[in-house]
């Protein structure tokens, strides 16, 4: 069934666009309202009028030879396609940007030019804030002293600022886009590590993880530490399109950080061995004589009362006692399984007399059967155990905990869970809490290692360490 000639004439007035039909001749016959209100003329004013008249006067004499044209092969198209300089002129002479769309009626032996103007004023305001915007962030960027990275969902670079081609040392962005970042830019002993983060960002566990470190590494092999900050990109519906990273060099500073915190703990360790020398060599002989001179008297002791002998077997139970402790304290000190039979029997050593003297169940399993070269690895990876140990005894009430060293690639991992009361708090506010936890982290900074807690009031606790190791043997 066939429109009603009102449809069309209701649709013909009522639409936004502006509608004018101009015969072969270039006159205009018939205008809408909207076309009428455009360009500021009243109904039937525009009627036979040519239709150059809605043209500015510098392009008019162009505007009819493309008429003209148009009439010798008339086709339905947008008009100027490609560009976006067409202008329509108001009866004022004020000028303004539009869109045309040509189409051509033929039926009837009529010949009609049919144009669809569309005002779009609006629409180029706003592109050219949106395009403002753009180049405002976009210069931003590129001053900002932070470099600027954008990934994809599949790490690949999509951006990058001009501070972050000079932390790269790459000439510009053209010679890094499209790389996966994490294969091309982050260390392999780091990698696992990184694709970690940017999972659990992807993954919509996290919408921000602030202040993490990482090293990455340039093209000409050069390692850097960069302090990121990393944030979802969403589009409009939500979807998780990549990920917006922010990062400053922090190389420098964890340079000094890391040879003032090793002359630090390697100063510790010293003082610890000098302590423990003069325990053992010192105190301990001191002890050990007076036990053996008072040994010495037993022949008399028969010739005590009672209650002298009673005192006597008490101090040298007493002496005893300070002697073994004596020790123990000199071996916790400076143990000498570590240095004599290396991390993994020195540890078995350590979590043997731990559960001895606490009654602590704890199961120990490695992978780990080969010898770390770097001895600052190994008395670090040492102390956070024997740090770790001495909290759950302390604090955790645990009757049981489980200790695993692994060797993953070039990396060595140190996990300790216990089933004690835990900790209420964020991992920053359990190192700050002056539960044993801050020296660890400092140990595990200046290995150029990550430290991360699990623990909720009541389910327990799990600290993981982990450290990237090159010298194995």
């Amino acid at each position: 069934m066939e429109p009603s000639p009102d449809i069309y004439k209701l649709l013909f007035e009522s639409i936004g666009e502006g509608i004018v039909v101009v015969d072969k001749e270039g006159c205009i016959e018939l205008t809408n309202p909207s076309l009428n209100r455009m360009f500021g003329y009243r109904p039937g004013e525009l009627k036979g009028q040519k239709v150059e008249l809605l043209v500015p006067r510098s392009l008019r004499s162009a505007h009819s030879r493309q008429r003209m044209k148009f009439e010798k092969n008339p086709r339905n198209r947008p008009m100027a396609a490609g560009t976006d300089e067409l202008k329509g002129v108001r009866k004022d002479g004020t000028q303004f940007p539009v869109e045309v769309g040509l189409n051509y009626l033929d039926k009837n032996g009529l010949s009609k030019s049919i144009a669809m103007i569309s005002d779009i004023t609006q629409r180029k305001k706003t592109l050219c804030e949106l395009h403002r915007e753009k180049a405002k962030g976009r210069l931003y960027l590129n001053l900002a002293k932070a470099m600027f990275i954008v990934l994809d969902t599949d790490m690949m670079l999509q951006f990058i600022n001009q501070e972050g081609c000079r932390i790269l040392e790459v000439r510009g962005p053209d010679s890094v886009l499209g790389k996966n970042w994490i294969e091309s830019f982050v260390p392999a002993d780091g990698q696992e590590m990184v694709q970690e983060v940017f999972q659990t960002l992807l993954n919509g566990k996290k919408e921000v993880v602030e202040f993490f470190d990482n090293e990455i590494i340039t093209p000409n092999g050069k390692r850097k530490m960069i302090q990121w900050h990393n944030s979802l990109i969403k589009n409009d519906n939500g979807t998780i399109e990549g990920t917006l990273s922010s990062g400053i060099d922090i190389t420098e500073r964890v340079d000094t950080e890391k040879v003032r915190t090793t002359a630090m703990l390697q100063g510790q360790e010293q003082e610890r061995q000098r302590i423990a020398t003069e325990l053992h060599d010192g105190l301990v002989q001191t002890l050990s004589a007076i036990s053996l001179n008072l040994k010495a008297l037993e022949e008399e002791i028969h010739r005590l009362e009672n209650s002298e002998k009673e005192a006597y077997k008490s101090a040298i139970d007493l002496l005893d006692n300070a002697i073994k402790d004596t020790r123990l304290i000199s071996h916790d000190l400076m143990p000498s399984a570590l240095e004599r039979f290396g991390l993994v029997k020195a540890m078995e050593d350590l979590i043997y007399r731990t559960s001895k003297n606490v009654k602590l169940k704890i199961d120990f399993h490695t992978n780990l059967d080969r010898n770390i070269e770097d001895p600052y690895i190994i008395t670090n990876l040492y102390r956070i155990l024997q740090e770790l140990l001495q909290n759950i005894v302390k604090h955790a009430g645990a009757s049981k905990v489980l200790i695993e060293l692994w060797e993953i690639g070039s990396r060595i991992r140190l996990l300790v869970r216990d089933d004690g009361v835990g900790f209420d708090g964020s991992p920053e506010e359990m190192q700050s809490n002056g539960i044993g936890l801050r020296n660890i982290s400092t140990r595990v900074k200046s290995m150029n290692g990550k430290l991360i807690l699990d623990s909720t009031a009541r389910s327990g606790t799990t600290v993981t360490v982990e450290i990237p190791v090159l010298k194995l043997k």
